[in-house]
């Protein structure tokens, strides 16, 4: 008998397209992973090196290939096969400016939120570990598919979580897969 790899497919599901930014989800197989951040929809407009302000906007939704970056600006993924662009990574970022047209992960994002004195519309939390936790948890390379709800105004009222914490399940397994790589030898 001939066993077939499987390959590990994620999807992010955005819930939300405002024009301060986008919300979604991430899942892995199915299951929910973590909450995702990026810049407003624009369509796929790249970043204009000749303004000053940061005018990239999220990715077209459709499927790409995910692959572990060692080279990139963060290190953790990079989507490949991007219409008309170029070095869209998956990485930490707390808030939207962060992000020049790449995806941010977070554990929840939060709304209105104060940070140092100042007000972010939307705000990811414990953005790094997840990033971590995602790139221990995933393969050298997958398929990602990004898909939407096209909700197109915030109905959320002020502080209100947009999504909770993934479950007790997929944190245990995170630190199992963190211990056990511990002992593993590469």
């Amino acid at each position: 008998m001939v066993l077939k790899k499987i390959k590990m497919k994620v999807l992010i599901n955005r819930d939300l397209y405002h024009k301060e930014g986008t919300i979604g989800r991430l899942f892995v197989d199915g299951d929910f992973f973590c909450c995702t951040l990026e810049r407003p929809d624009n369509g796929n407009q790249p970043d204009n090196k000749l303004t000053i302000e940061n005018d990239a906007g999220c990715i077209p939704e459709g499927t790409y290939t995910l692959k572990k970056d060692y080279n990139g600006d963060y290190q953790y993924f990079r989507v490949l096969n991007v219409p008309n662009r170029t070095n869209i990574e998956l990485h930490q970022a707390n808030r939207i400016g962060d992000l020049s047209g790449c995806i941010g992960l977070g554990d929840k994002i939060t709304e209105d939120w104060k940070y140092r004195g100042k007000k972010y519309k939307f705000w990811a939390s414990n953005s790094k570990k997840t990033c971590q936790e995602l790139k221990d948890y995933l393969p050298e390379e997958c398929e990602l598919t990004i898909t939407s709800n096209r909700t197109k105004s915030l109905l959320l009222k002020d502080k209100k979580e947009v999504v909770e914490k993934r479950s007790l399940y997929q944190q245990i397994f995170a630190l199992l897969m963190k211990i056990i790589s511990c002992f593993v030898r590469k």
